[in-house]
C-alpha cells in the first residue's frame, strides 16, 4: 500500500530541494503562464497548478499525480487509495494512518491540531507538519480527501525558510483539487 511509502518521497526532497538551489535553476520560471489543470490518468481527480509549474510524477514511485516548482522549492504528490481495499475506514482514521507513516521518516516532528475542511464538495482532514529530512527543514501540507471512490492523499512542501511567502500557493493548489465524481460544480457554472 501506499500508506507507508512516503519515505522514498522524504528521501527524494533532500535531492530535489537542495539541488535546484544549489545549481541556482531558473529556467521555467514564468509566472505569466496561465494555470495549469492536471489529471490522473483515469481523468477523475486533478489540481490546478501555476503555469510555471512542471508535472513530475516521479516524485514519489506511486504518485498519481506530481507537480514541482523548484525555483520556489514547492512540490505536491497525490495518491489516490480506493476505499473498498480498507474495512471500516473514515477519513480521520485514514489521515492518523498516513500521517504516522511520515513522522517516523522526520526528525524533529511537530503536526498541528488536525483541521476538518471541505474541499469541492469532498470532506477533508488538514495538518501542518513542520520537521527536517537529511538535515534539511521542511513544511509540509498533509490533506487526506475523502472522494465517493476513495481517499486521496495530497502532500504539499516547501522549505522552512520559504514558508511564510508560499504557504498561499500550497493551500492554493489543495483548494483546486477535484474530484469529477464527487465535485461541487464550479461556482461560475452555467
Amino acid at each position: 500500500m501506499r500508506i507507508v511509502r512516503f519515505a522514498v518521497l522524504l528521501g527524494l526532497l533532500a535531492q530535489l530541494g537542495c539541488g535546484a538551489i544549489l545549481q541556482g535553476v531558473k529556467a521555467g520560471m514564468d509566472a505569466s503562464k496561465p494555470p495549469q489543470t492536471l489529471t490522473t490518468a483515469d481523468k477523475r481527480l486533478s489540481v490546478v497548478v501555476p503555469g510555471d509549474w512542471t508535472r513530475d510524477d516521479s516524485l514519489h514511485e506511486e504518485a498519481d499525480l506530481g507537480a514541482h516548482q523548484k525555483v520556489k522549492e514547492l512540490y505536491v504528490v497525490l495518491l489516490d487509495e480506493k476505499k473498498e481495499d480498507f474495512e471500516d475506514m473514515t477519513v480521520e482514521q485514514h489521515a492518523e494512518l498516513t500521517l504516522s507513516s511520515i513522522k517516523s521518516s522526520m526528525k524533529n516532528c511537530q503536526v498541528s491540531e488536525p483541521v476538518k475542511l471541505t474541499i469541492n464538495g469532498c470532506p477533508a482532514i488538514q495538518h501542518v507538519i513542520n520537521g527536517s529530512v537529511d538535515n534539511i527543514k521542511v513544511v509540509f501540507i498533509h490533506t487526506t480527501i475523502e472522494s465517493g471512490k476513495s481517499y486521496c492523499q495530497m502532500l504539499t512542501w516547501t522549505l522552512k525558510s520559504r514558508w511564510g511567502n508560499q504557504e498561499d500557493d500550497l493551500r492554493k493548489v489543495i483548494e483546486s483539487f477535484r474530484d469529477q465524481d464527487t465535485a461541487a460544480p464550479p461556482v461560475n457554472a452555467k
